[in-house]
């Protein structure tokens, strides 16, 4: 089995395909450097060598820090860096990891709160005790209190400061303490310390011996996930912001497309039959959508006529208002409303005990809402008194109802009444 890594556990969660194509077809892509990662190794190297010069006894001015990273930023800039936030330059850049500099020397120096062990410390971590589960790492400064406390040290250069209660479950410094108490049993006693150096703050936390099982346990089922998986297919794309950012994209499946065509020229562009197709299945969802817009303003407006209709047949004193080949027919009559199980479900309980408890169940059992308002408008036998338990239950309401259908034709044939027509949709008011 591999040795795994921290950046490599979370290279998988992140994009599992990605993954696959850098860790098992290990696939050969020239890897683009970005500014925010130059910048981040060029403050990292900043402090090791300041605490590399305090190793030996010697303690360098913030001048002198602050030239050391100027002339490594000089000699390492090259052209191939990516700028991804064009409005900034690489001066831009530099001057914040300087400020970075300057301000972690002003809270730190003498840099005498601990004393440093090694800098850039590899580490291996056993997490089963028999070699099986194996990840390695590098510590950016490993330290030790004069109590005998093991600090384990990291510096970012994030543009955001993170919770306290994230870093209380970071996976990295938490396995590089069981690697290190492996090493030294007698280092009972670890700190966890990120410096984010762009904020000036420093973040620390500790680790139970139980949090650290936990952290095993937990970390060996992610490796046996990942060992589980054989084929392509069985490491599935996961989208995200990091996207613009894969040395893969050429060939993953969700931006292979985008590559292909981001560098095309406009009418080479809008001819590629993929772009073709997209973009002509967009036109046809417009259409749609304004069809739909016009549908509803359609439907809103008769519903209107609808409305203008039940006024004039109530003003005239009539039941059938005729039109030129159609007739509307207004009708009137009473809804019998009872609670519902979804929206009223206290009274819909209340009276579903009302009538087990009644002689006329199971006649309408289920609380059958069709056999309740037969009974109760008279139209079925009422031997067991329902409509008496009823009534506290229901509400009338008065509906006008609008049918439209067709009127006479010369033969004097009617025409279908049907509902289903869009024309002939009957309406309650």
């Amino acid at each position: 089995m591999a040795i795994y890594s921290h950046s490599r556990l979370s290279n998988f969660e992140q994009c599992p395909r990605r993954y696959y194509y850098q860790y098992v077809a290990r696939l050969k892509v020239e890897k683009e450097q970005t500014i925010e990662a130059f910048l981040g190794s060029r403050v990292h190297d900043a402090p090791e060598k300041l605490y590399r010069d305090c190793m030996c006894g010697k303690l360098l001015s913030i001048e002198q820090v602050v030239e050391h990273f100027y002339t490594d930023w000089r000699e390492r800039l090259h052209e191939g860096i990516r700028i991804v936030s064009t409005e900034y330059s690489s001066d831009d850049y530099r001057r914040v990891g300087e400020e970075c500099l300057r301000r972690y020397y002003a809270q730190y120096a003498p840099f005498d709160q601990s004393a440093t062990l090694a800098l850039e410390h590899r580490v291996v971590i056993d997490l089963d005790g028999s070699g099986k589960y194996k990840l390695q790492g590098y510590i950016d400064r490993l330290a030790q209190q004069s109590d005998g406390t093991i600090e384990i040290h990291d510096y970012k250069t994030n543009k955001t400061l993170p919770a306290q209660a994230e870093k209380d479950q970071d996976r990295q410094l938490a396995l590089y303490q069981i690697g290190v108490q492996q090493t030294w049993p007698d280092a009972s006693e670890a700190e966890l310390v990120w410096h984010f150096l762009r904020h000036g703050r420093t973040i620390k936390s500790t680790r139970s011996p139980a949090d650290l099982d936990r952290l095993k346990a937990n970390t060996i089922c992610l490796i046996d996930d990942i060992e589980s998986r054989r084929d392509e297919a069985d490491f599935q794309v996961t989208e995200s912001a990091l996207c613009d950012w894969c040395p893969f994209q050429q060939t993953c499946p969700a931006r292979k497309h985008l590559f292909k065509t981001e560098a095309l020229p406009t009418n080479r562009f809008l001819g590629e039959p993929g772009v073709a197709l997209v973009d002509c299945h967009t036109a046809l969802t417009g259409e749609i959508n304004e069809l739909k817009g016009k549908i509803t303003s359609l439907d809103e407006q008769r519903e209107q006529v609808v409305d203008a209709l039940v006024a004039y047949a109530n003003r005239e004193g009539v039941t059938t208002v005729v039109g030129s080949s159609r007739e509307a027919r207004v009708t009137e009559q009473v809804k019998i409303v009872l609670p519902r199980k979804s929206a009223e479900p206290e009274e819909y309980a209340e009276l579903d005990r009302c009538l087990r408890a009644g002689e006329a169940w199971p006649a309408v059992s289920s609380l059958d809402p069709h056999a309740l308002r037969r009974i109760w408008k008279g139209d079925s036998d009422d031997s067991g008194d329902v409509r008496t338990m009823i009534e506290p239950f229901v509400t009338e309401e008065s509906a006008r109802q609008v049918r439209f259908r067709q009127r006479k034709n010369g033969n004097g044939m009617a025409g279908n009444d049907n509902s289903c027509d869009l024309g002939d949709k009957q309406q309650e008011v």
